[in-house]
């Protein structure tokens, strides 16, 4: 379901090299976004849940060597 909210564009720092990546969030209540740092070229990805105060922004928990 679409919000009436416009895109937004939002920044994130690479856990790798540090660098500060600006992507757009769309105008959609949650989902799943997939960016490639600038630098390192590292695969980020990033869930989102717009709320009435905001947006919540988060990575996922990365799993560890099993």
């Amino acid at each position: 379901m679409a919000s009436e909210r416009e895109p937004e564009i939002k920044e994130f720092t690479c856990t790798e090299c540090d660098t500060i990546n600006q992507f757009e969030i769309g105008k959609y209540a949650s989902g799943i976004k997939t960016i490639f740092c600038k630098k390192c070229r590292k695969e980020i990805q990033l869930i989102y849940d717009r709320t009435p105060v905001g947006l919540d922004l988060k990575r996922p928990v990365e799993k560890g060597p099993m």
